[in-house]
């Protein structure tokens, strides 16, 4: 900028060393969250109250030490595969440019606005994305902060990961997940020493929720469905961990199952879209408690639905041309 005695000409939309006009330069669209989170930043920056979505009105040194807690939740002992996986969640959810290899402040923004975006459960699926340790343990790498922003900024984060167990009336499941002899940590190790990814993948869901993580959002965190997770959880509370963790054991169909099966097969309209194979394999458990696999039921439907058959066309054979002297 030049100073305020200067003669020339001012011309703020212009580089004062090329010329080059600030408005063609490329830009990147910022998502609605963000835009209304630095807002809500610029006007209470002002009297130094900052009112942030469902949370009450905090100073301006809180909110600081609070984005500080936050983003360093993220960079924090958390792996850059975790890492990635956050932050192609946001992009998707925001539908915004994909974070660069040097991270810039509009990145950092755009982290505690997706974090901050329907409070609690966004921040509570980066928690269980990062696989990051508990809210009494983040705290201690702030030890600067006075009592007071300690206890605010704590009160925050506990509001949406919380330490304290919920009440037994909560979930059927519940009396046996905090009964468990393992704690978290000791699910998370046997996780680590895991050689089978299935198993791995149990143990780390459970553990997420023995630490009292929403079966909802344990199971977005591990890449399943919620009804998977409250599976598993029923296995678990009937049979014991074992149970819970192996898959269960494939069943035949007996004779006459087998027969009643294929003709409400082939019963099926041929006019309508094909049935695929788990439609097959939920009908034979919601009528005689059986699982069957995938290519039992895939055979079934080709050798007894009445869809027209698959032509296959032969591969191609590829041929080499003779090179001539």
């Amino acid at each position: 900028m030049p100073s305020l005695g200067s003669s020339a000409h001012f011309a703020p939309e212009r580089c004062m060393r090329c010329a080059f006009q600030l408005a063609r330069a490329p830009y990147r669209p910022a998502p609605e969250p963000m835009v209304r989170l630095q807002q809500r930043l610029l006007d209470g920056r002002r009297n130094g109250v900052i009112e942030l979505p469902d949370m009450t009105a905090l100073d301006w040194p809180v909110v600081v030490a609070l984005f500080d807690a936050m983003l360093g939740v993220v960079w924090f002992d958390t792996k850059p595969k975790a890492r990635e996986q956050l932050f192609a969640r946001i992009e998707r959810d925001f539908d915004y440019q994909p974070f660069g290899s040097a991270r810039e402040s509009a990145d950092g923004l755009s982290i505690l606005a997706w974090m901050l975006d329907g409070w609690p459960r966004h921040t509570q699926l980066a928690f269980a994305l990062l696989r990051a340790s508990r809210p009494r343990r983040q705290m201690r790498r702030w030890p600067h902060l006075a009592e007071h922003e300690r206890a605010e900024v704590e009160a925050v984060l506990l509001g949406a990961w919380p330490d304290q167990k919920h009440s037994p009336d909560r979930g059927w499941w519940r009396a046996w997940i905090e009964t468990l002899p393992e704690p978290a940590t000791d699910l998370r190790a046997m996780a680590k020493q895991e050689r089978l990814s299935h198993r791995r993948q149990r143990l780390l869901a459970l553990a997420d929720v023995r630490d009292g993580l929403p079966v909802e959002v344990a199971a977005e965190a591990a890449g399943v469905m919620a009804r998977t997770l409250y599976i598993w959880l029923r296995r678990g509370a009937k049979d014991g961990l074992d149970a819970a963790l192996e898959r269960p054991r494939w069943q035949y169909l007996t004779e006459p199952q087998a027969k009643e099966l294929i003709e409400w097969i082939s019963a099926a309209s041929p006019h309508g879209p094909r049935w695929r194979y788990n439609r097959v394999v939920n009908e034979a458990r919601s009528r005689f408690g059986v699982e069957i696999t995938a290519h039992v039921a895939q055979a079934m439907l080709r050798r007894h639905g009445p869809w027209p058959k698959r032509m296959r066309r032969p591969k191609r054979r590829l041929t080499v041309a003779p090179v001539y002297d």
